[in-house]
């Protein structure tokens, strides 16, 4: 009878100090980030000592911080899946439009994905070519309005007699 209960007492002992390094290593990888460990050392604490409130609470809180944790990431990967998609979006509206010579269109498009990526080498340089082809077509278009007012000016003098 001394055996069985030194051996049980031994037990005791044993689940006792495994169940103290479990909350102990569970407590280390949760203040470390390592959620996964943390969750499988807490169930282990909770196996051991089932409805123990150390071990049941700092699961709970392992497992609602890795939820929280990995929405916060699915949400990033949307989040970047979303602004990938605008980015093809606005390049593909920003060609077509320089295919039509709409230079406004494309140079809002550019600068829109430039939001979205403001670090793009591309994006700015086309950009940058836009703004040039619409400035250099309305300086081209003020020249021809211009030399139509000429003509028009000297032909009202050349019809008054005054040239």
């Amino acid at each position: 009878e001394a055996r069985k209960r030194a051996d049980a007492e031994a037990a005791a002992r044993k689940s006792r100090e495994e169940y103290t390094n479990a909350l102990t290593g569970a407590a280390a990888d949760l203040k470390a980030g390592d959620l996964d460990s943390a969750i499988a050392r807490y169930t282990a604490a909770a196996k051991l000592f089932p409805g123990d409130l150390a071990a049941t609470s700092g699961l709970r809180a392992a497992q609602d911080l890795k939820k929280r944790k990995d929405d916060e990431a699915r949400l990033a990967r949307e989040a970047e899946s979303r602004k990938k998609a605008r980015l093809a979006e606005l390049s593909t509206a920003a060609k077509a439009a320089e295919g039509k010579r709409d230079w406004a269109t494309a140079v809002r498009s550019y600068r829109e994905a430039l939001t979205l990526s403001p670090g793009d080498v591309g994006l700015a340089a086309a950009l940058a070519k836009a703004e040039k082809s619409r400035d250099d077509e309305a300086a081209a278009a003020k020249r021809v309005a211009e030399e139509k007012t000429r003509k028009a000016d000297a032909a009202k003098l050349i019809a008054s007699g005054n040239a």
